[in-house]
């Protein structure tokens, strides 16, 4: 199975990972949607620009990861639409223990915050800050310390000088390689 399969829903089109904070939504976001749509279609694209630029294009990748994460953890465990926003707070601690011992801790973190970020964008209440999700949270420090890469050999003189060796340093790309180096 693609490892980034999603079951189809209306409320999640296919888009750039980039996009899901802000076009990926909810039963509960689709009453912001509407609530603005009903104002005024300028007020509309206004919010959604604004909120679109306070992010980097890393960040709302990282973002988006989660959010994919989440849902097909909801889709493998028939959690219903209503309860993916806002988050209750045994899902979001079931979602973090079914993680916590496959991925880095780093990651977790930026797949909460990432679904804090959905709930502030769709103006619903986030209870990620709950004892138990605290728990969670250390729990995945804890085991996601498995999920580091190696500590590496430090760069020596003799590899930088064969670096140095292999590199047309008048040519731009050399030049920035070794200043890199």
């Amino acid at each position: 199975k693609d490892p980034n399969w999603i079951a189809p829903s209306p409320l999640r089109p296919a888009c750039p990972t980039a996009e899901r904070i802000f076009r990926w939504k909810s039963l509960a976001s689709l009453n912001l949607d509407e609530s603005l749509r009903t104002e005024s279609p300028a007020l509309q694209a206004g919010y959604w620009l604004s909120l679109t630029s306070s992010f980097t294009e890393p960040t709302r990748s990282s973002y988006g990861a989660g959010l994919l994460r989440f849902h097909q953890f909801c889709d493998q465990n028939n959690v219903s639409e209503s309860r993916r926003m806002p988050i209750h707070v045994t899902l979001l601690a079931s979602f973090l223990g079914c993680w916590s011992s496959r991925v880095s801790g780093s990651t977790i973190k930026n797949w909460l915050s990432g679904l804090k970020a959905w709930h502030d964008i769709n103006l619903q209440p986030w209870l990620g800050d709950h004892t138990l999700i605290r728990l969670a949270r250390c729990l995945a420090a804890r085991e996601g310390r498995l999920h580091h890469c190696p500590i590496r050999q430090p760069v020596t003189c003799e590899l930088l000088l064969l670096l140095r060796r292999g590199l047309d340093i008048f040519s731009p790309k050399g030049a920035a390689i070794w200043a890199c180096a």
